[in-house]
């Protein structure tokens, strides 16, 4: 009796698929002649299923007479590299292949989102959805409670109001979100992280009105070395303010500026 065992992976008619499967399968055979291999297969899945087959296979060779066929002292030499010459290849088609279910709907938020408080952000979300996005169902209680929330402007836009800022509290908020298909399929759940910013405040500053009459000026530039108020502008010597102009000639020619007009 010529014995051989066999591991192999292999599906069962009927069975469920399952995540990462497996299956062992021992075998016992019989070549009591040739012409024909008597064997019995037990096959045992992953989760305490089994399955038992018995099988009867016929070796006919064309090229070789019936007689030696059924020869039993044939039969040993059938194992041998020589005789196995005209053996079929044997290919094992029967693997079990590991099953996974197509997503029919996948859904992402932006991971974070940064604003000022009370002001509203846009987002865009990514849907890919096998029988088109029916709707989508947001868990923004974080928000709500900080004075913040989720507005729908249309199925792939949203707005976000950003919540208000704490100084002595956290400002981090979660959001979640899952999508649904027309068909009423879920996908993952996706989660953004909202940052609220204060504010800025900025300090009061005043600016002196200036009327357009033709009469009024404004105010004398700050110096350069920041000293306020700037000094007045030197008297001249005579003592006149303001100093008088200076005469204009007969020929109606401008005199040069004087030492004192040049400083």
């Amino acid at each position: 009796m010529n014995t051989i065992t066999v591991i192999a992976l292999q599906p069962s008619i009927g069975m469920s698929a399952k995540k990462n499967p497996s299956s062992l399968t021992l075998g016992l055979s019989y070549n009591p002649v040739p012409l024909i291999t008597l064997g019995v297969d037990r096959s045992q899945w992953r989760g305490g299923q089994s399955e038992v087959k018995a099988n009867l296979t016929f070796n006919y060779r064309l090229s070789e007479p019936l007689s030696k066929q059924l020869d039993p002292h044939m039969a040993s030499p059938g194992r041998n590299l020589m005789a196995s010459r005209y053996d079929p290849v044997e290919r094992n088609n029967n693997i079990t292949l590991e099953y996974k279910a197509r997503e029919k709907i996948i859904f992402q938020l932006p991971s974070v989102l940064e604003g000022v408080e009370n002001e509203r952000r846009n987002i865009s979300i990514d849907v890919k959805a096998q029988y088109g996005l029916q709707r989508i169902e947001w868990d923004d209680s974080a928000l709500i409670s900080r004075g913040g929330r989720v507005i729908a402007l249309s199925n792939y836009i949203y707005q976000i109001q950003i919540p208000s800022f704490d100084a002595e509290g956290a400002n981090q908020f979660l959001v979640t979100a899952v999508a649904y298909d027309r068909q009423g399929n879920a996908s993952n759940r996706s989660t953004m992280t909202i940052h609220s910013a204060p504010v800025l405040q900025l300090p009061n500053t005043t600016f002196d009105e200036i009327i357009a009459d033709s009469v009024s000026t404004p105010p004398p530039p700050i110096p350069d070395n920041g000293s306020w108020p700037p000094p007045p502008p030197p008297i001249p010597d005579d003592g006149s303010w303001p100093p008088p102009p200076p005469p204009i000639p007969d020929d109606g020619s401008v005199p040069p500026p004087s030492a004192a007009d040049t400083g």
